[in-house]
């Protein structure tokens, strides 16, 4: 049985490649226009990202604060750690997007990254 999907796959493999290189020659479109066509619904699924990492490195930011607050009247029931790892996740996760877009620029092209930063 667990062959039969192994062949299944293979087969699955080999045709897809096949129909991809027909693709190429009969209509022009290359395999690096191919993916650039597939790459087009995670500019989407980026900015969904980031509004959630704005989002939870926010919440993570007010936990930390109620935490605190938790340890300052008890400290033997909340650890001091907790807190602070609450607020180390908080801002590196507030400060995820900001060095994606960071590492999307041209870094050879300073001005360019510049003119993003002043939007």
């Amino acid at each position: 049985m667990k062959r039969s999907w192994l062949y299944a796959l293979i087969f699955l493999f080999c045709y897809t490649g096949n129909a991809l290189g027909a693709l190429s020659d009969a209509d022009g479109v290359g395999i690096g226009q191919l993916a650039s066509i597939l790459m087009v619904p995670t500019a989407g699924i980026a900015k969904i990202m980031t509004a959630m990492a704005f989002v939870v490195g926010v919440g993570f930011l007010m936990g930390s604060i109620i935490q605190y607050k938790y340890h300052r009247e008890n400290p033997q029931q909340v650890r001091l750690s907790t807190p602070i790892l609450l607020l180390v996740l908080g801002f590196s996760l507030l400060a995820l997007p900001f060095f994606a877009q960071l590492s999307s620029s041209d870094p050879l092209n300073y001005e360019n990254s510049q003119a993003r930063w002043q939007r």
